[in-house]
């Protein structure tokens, strides 16, 4: 999914295009988050691997701080029947944060895309505290990472 707003960028555009993206309106959410459901399909009717990538902050911050996320990740998993499974980007923002038109090559040499475990709709009373679960598990990661980048080389935990 990507929000309309990267339309406006030449790079953006062409990577949500060959992503095949799901187009995020703001002024009409709900139709997004039904073009999801059908991409993703109602329990047992998911096509193989279906996968679907959502930043559920619908931004990147400008200091690399923790936003409010939105519970669309959740819904949608809960309504295709799915696991949502977080994935925490680190090193990123310092390479590339959104202050800046182009990324800094020499800045950052270790980025990390970390898989974490799957979260079970079932086991959360809804969908906001389902996101939030994510959302503490990424930044979990991520603030490990940022103290084990600044500690220097050798610092990194497995």
């Amino acid at each position: 999914m990507a929000k309309e707003d990267l339309l406006g960028h030449p790079l953006f555009r062409a990577l949500v295009r060959a992503a095949e993206s799901v187009i995020v309106a703001k002024a009409k959410p709900s139709r997004s988050l039904a073009a999801a459901v059908r991409l993703v399909g109602a329990p047992g009717e998911q096509a193989s691997n279906p996968i679907l990538g959502i930043f559920p902050e619908g931004t990147r911050s400008r200091g690399g701080e923790q936003l409010p996320a939105f519970p669309g990740t959740a819904c949608i998993a809960r309504r295709c029947g799915v696991p949502l499974v977080a994935v925490a980007l680190t090193g990123f923002h310092d390479v590339w944060s959104p202050a800046r038109r182009l990324p800094r090559m020499r800045r950052r040499r270790d980025l990390g895309i970390h898989i974490l475990s799957p979260l079970n709709c079932a086991d959360f009373a809804d969908d906001q505290a389902m996101t939030d679960a994510a959302m503490d598990a990424i930044y979990t990661v991520v603030r490990r990472d940022r103290h084990d980048f600044a500690r220097g080389p050798g610092a990194h935990h497995d």
